[in-house]
C-alpha cells in the first residue's frame, strides 16, 4: 500500500517535470522547469522513479489539466477503466459509467445515490470541486494544492480506490497552460479489500446471530478449552438455572465450579482421557438434575481444543419418570395378581380357571383378600371353598402369617369351643393343666378359616358374636377379655337364608358374616373348567408314578356330559383311581365309571336325535304354495266325501263347479 507521503511526492514530480512518452500515437511534453534545477545524479533518480511508477502494473496514473481534460494516462489506468483513454478526453465522460461512493464522513448525503449496493455519485461535479476533511468545499482555483480525496469506484464488478490531489502549477505561458497537469488521480484496485471487507461484515452479521441464538438458548450451552476454563455460557440458560449470568463464569476452571458445588459431576477429565462425547447426569446447586452431552472439538493433530457441553434440565421429566414407574410397578403388581387369577388357566393351590364364572369369583377374592373384611364362601360341596380360602389367605398382606382351619362339622359340639377359644388350665375335666391356645390365637396375624360354620350350634353362635364384631374373645374357664387380630374367613354349602327363616341360624350372626360373599358356581355350570382341571389331576397324580397317561376324546365327552354332583373333589378323585388302578396308557371311555359311561350314551343319543331333527328341518320342503296345494287338496276330499257331488260341493265352498272340476282333476279326486 503506497503511503501518503509518496503519493503527495509524486504529484509534485509529475507536476513539475518535463517528460516524454506516447499516448494513443501522440507525443505530448509536459514542461518542468524544476526539472532544470536539479543535479545529473537527482535528476537520473528521481527520473528513474517516476518511470516505475508511471509503467507499475498495480497504480493507475491519470494526469488531468485546468479545464479536466486528460494529458497523459498509463496503461495500468486504461486497464483499470477498461477502456482505451485518449488525449484530450473529460474526465466526466471517462468516469460517466463509473459508480464513486466518497469515503470521508463529511460528503455531503447529497452527492451519494443508492446502485447496486454501493453508495456512490455520478455527478460532473465531483471532478471540479475538492473538499477538505471536514467536507468543506475547497476553491478549485491555480495555487490551492488540496490534500486529496479519496473516492471508492467500482469498474466492471472491480473496486478502486481513487485518490484525487490538485496540483500547484507553475508559471507557464497560454499556450503551455493547456498541457500542464492540473489535477492527479492515482487509481489503486481493492477488489480483495472490499471483498474482505464485506466478508468481515457478513462474518460480524452471522457473529452477532450466533450469539444471539447461543445466548437465547433454552438449554445450557457452556464451552471451555483444553485446560478446562471457561470460555463462554448460554446466558438465559445459566440465569434460569443458576441464578446468575454467565459472564460470571468466564475464566473460570471447571474443577473449581465443581469443588464450589455448581454443578457435579464433571466429564472434562474422562474427554480429555479418552477424546469422545460422553453423556451423563450432573446435579446443580439449584436442586436440579441435568442431562448433559460433552463434546470434544479437535485441532489439526487431533488434540482437544474445547469442550461443548449441551445441558437439557430434566428435573420434571426424571420426577415424571420416577412417579411413572413408580404407577407402572403398581400396575405390574395388579397384572400381575389378576394374572394370575384371571388368565386363561390359573394355577393356586388346586385352583383351575378357564371359565369366565370362575375367573370372576376369583377375581373379586383377590379385590377383597386387600382387606379385612369378613369373608363368607357359599358353594356346594366339593367346589373348592376350602381352596378359595387359601388363595385368599395367600394373596393378603397376612400370607407370611398362620392359616388355621377349624371343620366345625367334623368336631363334636362340646369341643368345637375349645378349639376355637382355648381354655384355661382346670377349667373342666380332663384339662390340660397348662392349658389351652385356641385357634384364634393361634392365628395371630394371620388367617382363620370356618369351614361348614352353619354347623355350629345356635347355643354357641352367640359367642361367635364378639369375634366377629369386636374381634375379642373369651377362654374357657378365663375372666378376661383377649383381642384377636385374625383374618375370618367362612364358608358353608347350606341355605344361610333359609336357615335364618326357620330360626336355627341367628340372623345377628348372618348379617356379621355376609360381609363379603362369594359364590362358587357348580362345576356342571362351568364346563370349560372340566377338562383343564382333569388335564391337571391327571398329570398330577401320574408324575408321582412315573407314568404318562391320556384320556381318549371319547372319555373327555364323558367328562363334559357328567353332570359331576360331586363337584371338582369327584373328579379329582376319579382321575386318582382311574391313574392307580389302570395299566393302560390311553384311558377310554369304557375303562370310566358307569355313571360317566350313561352320560355319554345318553348325551350320544341326545346329539343323534338333534342331528336328525336338524337334518329333517334342512331338508323340509317349507315353499308355502306347496303347503297350501296340500291344505287346499285335503279341504277337497274332504267336502267331496260328505257332498258326493261337484255342485253341492260347489256350494258349500263358495266357487263356481267348473272350479270344483278343474280342482277335482288337478288333485285326481274320483
Amino acid at each position: 500500500m503506497w503511503k501518503y507521503y509518496h503519493y503527495k511526492k509524486y504529484r509534485e514530480l509529475l507536476g513539475n517535470m518535463m517528460m516524454n512518452h506516447y499516448m494513443g500515437g501522440t507525443r505530448v511534453d509536459i514542461i518542468s522547469p524544476a526539472l532544470n534545477t536539479m543535479s545529473l545524479p537527482e535528476k537520473k533518480y528521481w527520473m528513474t522513479i517516476i518511470e516505475g511508477l508511471w509503467k507499475s502494473k498495480g497504480i493507475g496514473v491519470l494526469l488531468v489539466n485546468s479545464e479536466n481534460l486528460v494529458v497523459a494516462c498509463n496503461e495500468t489506468c486504461s486497464a483499470f477503466l477498461g477502456k482505451q483513454v485518449t488525449l484530450n478526453t473529460s474526465v466526466v465522460d471517462l468516469f460517466n459509467d463509473v459508480l464513486f461512493d466518497g469515503t470521508n464522513q463529511d460528503v455531503p448525503s447529497e452527492r451519494k445515490q443508492e446502485k447496486g449496493g454501493v453508495q456512490g455519485s455520478r455527478e460532473p461535479d465531483i471532478f471540479s470541486r475538492l473538499y477538505n476533511k471536514k467536507g468543506k468545499i475547497i476553491p478549485n482555483e491555480p495555487g490551492n494544492v488540496s490534500n486529496g480525496i479519496v473516492f471508492r469506484a467500482k469498474i466492471a464488478e472491480r473496486y478502486f480506490l481513487v485518490r484525487e490531489f490538485n496540483l500547484k502549477l507553475a508559471r507557464t505561458s497560454l499556450s503551455q497552460k493547456s498541457l500542464c497537469c492540473h489535477k492527479i488521480y492515482f487509481i489503486t484496485e481493492e477488489t480483495e479489500k472490499v471483498c474482505l471487507k464485506q466478508e468481515l461484515q457478513k462474518t460480524r452479521l452471522l457473529n452477532h446471530q450466533l450469539e444471539e441464538v447461543f445466548d437465547s438458548s433454552f438449554d445450557e450451552l457452556y464451552v471451555t478449552d483444553a485446560e478446562g476454563k471457561t470460555i463462554k455460557a448460554s446466558n438465559l440458560a445459566f440465569q434460569r438455572l443458576y441464578g446468575y449470568t454467565s459472564k460470571s463464569l468466564v475464566g473460570k476452571n471447571v474443577q473449581d465450579l465443581v469443588a464450589a458445588g455448581t454443578f457435579w459431576p464433571s466429564a472434562f477429565p474422562k474427554i480429555l482421557k479418552e477424546k469422545r462425547p460422553i453423556t451423563f447426569i450432573q446435579n446443580t446447586s439449584k436442586k436440579r438434575k441435568m442431562l448433559v452431552t460433552s463434546t470434544p472439538i479437535f485441532d489439526e493433530n487431533n488434540d482437544v481444543v474445547m469442550v461443548v457441553s449441551n445441558s437439557r434440565d430434566i428435573t420434571e421429566l426424571l420426577n415424571l419418570r420416577e412417579r411413572l414407574e413408580q404407577a407402572e410397578v403398581k400396575v405390574q403388581k395388579y397384572e400381575e395378581e389378576i394374572n394370575a387369577l384371571c388368565q386363561d388357566q390359573v394355577h393356586a393351590e388346586g385352583v383351575i380357571a378357564e371359565s369366565y364364572q370362575m375367573k370372576k369369583v376369583l377375581y373379586a377374592a383377590s379385590k377383597a383378600a386387600g382387606t379385612d373384611s369378613t369373608i363368607l364362601i357359599l358353594g356346594q360341596t366339593g367346589v373348592g371353598k376350602d381352596v378359595l380360602a387359601k388363595v385368599v389367605h395367600k394373596m393378603s398382606p397376612r400370607a407370611k402369617f398362620p392359616f388355621m382351619k377349624l371343620n366345625c362339622a367334623a368336631i363334636p359340639e362340646s369341643l368345637i369351643e375349645a378349639e376355637l377359644f382355648g381354655y384355661e388350665k382346670g377349667a373342666f375335666t380332663g384339662a390340660s393343666n397348662e392349658g389351652k391356645y385356641g385357634l384364634l390365637e393361634l392365628a395371630e396375624g394371620g388367617t382363620i378359616f370356618l369351614d361348614e360354620i352353619a354347623e355350629i350350634p345356635l347355643t354357641l353362635q352367640a359367642k361367635f358374636l364378639d369375634v366377629f364384631q369386636d374381634r375379642s374373645f373369651m377362654r374357657i374357664g378365663g375372666t378376661k377379655k383377649i383381642k384377636v387380630d385374625a383374618r375370618i374367613v367362612a364358608a358353608t354349602n347350606r341355605d344361610l337364608t333359609q336357615m335364618v327363616e326357620n330360626g336355627t341360624f341367628r340372623r345377628d350372626l348372618y348379617y356379621r358374616l355376609m360381609v363379603i360373599p362369594l359364590e362358587i358356581p357348580p362345576l356342571k355350570d362351568r364346563p370349560n373348567d372340566i377338562l383343564p382341571l382333569a388335564t391337571h389331576f391327571l398329570k398330577k397324580y401320574s408324575e408321582p408314578l412315573g407314568v404318562e397317561k391320556a384320556f381318549s376324546p371319547e372319555a373327555f365327552d364323558a367328562f363334559l356330559a357328567y353332570e359331576w354332583p360331586g363337584n371338582v373333589r369327584e373328579l379329582q378323585h376319579v382321575i386318582e383311581r382311574l391313574v392307580v388302578m389302570l395299566e393302560q396308557s390311553i384311558i377310554g371311555l369304557e375303562m370310566l365309571p358307569k355313571p360317566l359311561q350313561d352320560a355319554y350314551f345318553h348325551w350320544s343319543q341326545t346329539m343323534v336325535r338333534n342331528g336328525e331333527e336338524e337334518e329333517e328341518r334342512l331338508t323340509h320342503n317349507w315353499d308355502l304354495n306347496n303347503a297350501l296345494e296340500k291344505v287346499e287338496e285335503r279341504h277337497l276330499r274332504e267336502a267331496f266325501h260328505f257332498y258326493k257331488s261337484t255342485r253341492k260341493v260347489a256350494n258349500a265352498l263358495g266357487i263356481s263347479q267348473s272350479s270344483v272340476v278343474r280342482k277335482f282333476k288337478k288333485y285326481d279326486i274320483n
